[in-house]
């Protein structure tokens, strides 16, 4: 790839994993609800228990983690403020 940038590069990559069809976004995508369920099966599993201090460190690292997520999958849209602004503009 010349003239391609790291970023542009980095980009690519993500579009890739996030819109392709290969098996490698595939399982890229399936990691990606994998991480969801198991991050809903923890936030209501952990709403019956008594607050632990445990509990308020992987709730951070969750949210650091969701964070990420999205900013990579904005990242792999061709015109990322566009997307971030469509969930304020009903169709």
């Amino acid at each position: 790839m010349q003239g391609v940038t790291r970023f542009e590069g980095w980009r690519l990559t993500l579009r890739e994993l996030y819109f392709g069809r290969s098996a490698a976004a595939r399982r890229f995508r399936y990691g990606i609800i994998f991480f969801d369920l198991l991050t809903l099966i923890f936030v209501i599993g952990t709403s019956f228990i008594p607050r632990e201090p445990w509990i308020g460190y992987v709730d951070v690292a969750i949210g650091l983690i969701l964070a990420l997520e999205y900013a990579a999958h904005l990242a792999a849209h061709r015109n990322p403020g566009r997307h971030a602004r469509s969930f304020f503009q009903p169709d």
